[in-house]
């Protein structure tokens, strides 16, 4: 919570205020609109849909099936009985940690073309990924990309068909 009060703060610090509202995606300056099952796609919303899809299954396979992934769940679960066997859970923090900001900056790149660049865009992300998460439970990667992905669609649909103005007026 700290670092979230934080790291805006002194990004607004360093770099000013000035929100980028479009930032360039890895589709290009003007990425290529195509149709999909009746909805219009653009190839930069594309390329985030395909890398959260196949994030959701490295991640589920890494935690499923490597040691690393065994090692995660141990100390997640025991930390005192996963030292006791033999892990060090200070290192197997220090990776999990480094995997997820890893996924963080992957996430900010693939997502700044389609929200801007401004100082509340990603916290508001943030908050809508704690949603996934207490969705599913906090007990599956796959129930928190379907919660996701429903999240995402049921945003989408509210947007284009619900009222905006005169609701607090």
């Amino acid at each position: 919570v700290g670092l979230a009060v934080a790291l805006p703060a002194v990004t607004l610090w360093l770099f000013g205020d000035e929100p980028i509202f479009r930032a360039p995606g890895l589709a290009g300056a003007s990425p290529s609109v195509h149709e999909i099952l009746g909805v219009r796609l653009n190839t930069d919303q594309i390329v985030v849909i395909l890398a959260s899809v196949a994030v959701a299954i490295a991640s589920t396979a890494i935690l499923r099936a490597t040691p690393f992934g065994l090692a995660v769940r141990a100390t997640v679960d025991a930390e005192p009985l996963a030292s006791l066997v033999g892990l060090n859970p200070s290192l197997v923090s220090a990776g999990s940690w480094a995997l997820g900001g890893t996924l963080a900056g992957l996430a900010g790149v693939l997502v700044a073309p389609l929200i801007g660049l401004g100082p509340g865009n990603f916290f508001l992300l943030v908050v809508a990924s704690f949603a996934a998460v207490v969705a599913a439970r906090f007990r599956s990667l796959v129930g928190a990309f379907a919660a996701a992905m429903a999240l995402g669609v049921i945003q989408g649909v509210s947007v284009k068909y619900l009222p905006t103005e005169g609701i607090f007026s």
